[in-house]
């Protein structure tokens, strides 16, 4: 059995070895091309997923940060803008104040003189009806002579035979002689 077991390990222990090398040797080598390949393939897969994720990220903080700063940044400039156009808008109300006012002041003043003069020229007249009339009842008191008394011709009909003579002038002079208002408003009323 020695004889065997040496003739066994001499002869066909290497032939059996290299033959199970080899073939083990092709199963591996097949196994670690797979493998190797296998990892290329995974690095190359978290290249492209490390990178898109990194990209990702990179770009959602820059839009973040880019974003926002460029809001406050339009906050601001738009804050700038409100308040100068305030002010604008205060200092032009201002000035349309100042120039409405200096533009209807001589206005103004002008009415106010009109009135004045009017509420004299109203008190003027007051004074001169009063007067004839304190005078009328003087002559009556005296008893003048009935016969220089004329009788009063009736004013209407004399106005309106000047209006109709085309005699404006005459016909409010002698109206506003009377000093009567009813009788200047019914000569503007005929000329209507």
């Amino acid at each position: 059995m020695t004889s065997l077991i040496t003739n066994f390990i001499n002869k066909d222990l290497p032939a059996l070895v290299e033959k199970t090398v080899k073939k083990e040797f092709n199963a591996i080598e097949k196994a670690v091309s797979v493998a190797i390949a296998e990892a290329f393939q995974i690095q190359a897969q978290l290249q492209t997923s490390g990178k898109q994720a990194l990209q990702e990220t990179l770009k959602s903080s820059l839009e973040g940060l880019t974003i926002r700063a460029f809001e406050m940044q339009c906050k601001a400039i738009f804050e700038k803008v409100d308040t100068t156009f305030q002010k604008g808008m205060i200092d032009h109300a201002t000035v349309a104040q100042q120039q409405f006012e200096s533009t209807h002041s001589p206005l103004a003043l002008a009415l106010k003189d009109a009135i004045n003069s009017a509420s004299s020229l109203s008190q003027t007249l007051r004074r001169e009806l009063y007067d004839a009339q304190r005078k009328l009842l003087a002559l009556a008191a005296t008893g003048a002579n009935s016969n220089k008394i004329e009788a009063p011709l009736d004013l209407t009909k004399e106005l309106s035979r000047l209006v109709f003579e085309h005699k404006y002038e005459e016909a409010f002079a002698t109206a506003l002689q009377r000093l009567d208002v009813s009788i200047v408003s019914w000569l503007c009323y005929q000329l209507q």
